[in-house]
């Protein structure tokens, strides 16, 4: 049973890189050499230069009913707040 949810969220990941990999300023977590990862969650990071977006766009965007996102930018995180 583990094994095909795995397979099911590697699957999920595939299309969002399909869907998404080619835009300039989205990078997909990549997997380590000699690791395979579940992708139990799609990880990404935004060049806000080159996508001309900020996580706020993306944060105000998910509520739209089309959309399930869960963020948490970085820095919006109080362990990274005095980080630039």
């Amino acid at each position: 049973m583990l094994d095909e949810q795995v397979k099911a969220r590697r699957a999920i990941f595939g299309r969002y890189v399909q869907a998404l990999g080619d835009i300039e300023g989205i990078h997909f977590m990549p997997e380590l050499e000699g690791t395979m990862s579940n992708r139990w969650l799609t990880t990404l990071t935004i060049d806000q230069q080159a996508l001309g977006v900020t996580p706020m766009d993306i944060i105000i965007l998910r509520n739209l009913p089309c959309l399930l996102v869960r963020i948490q930018p970085v820095g919006l995180m109080k362990s990274y707040k005095s980080c630039n």
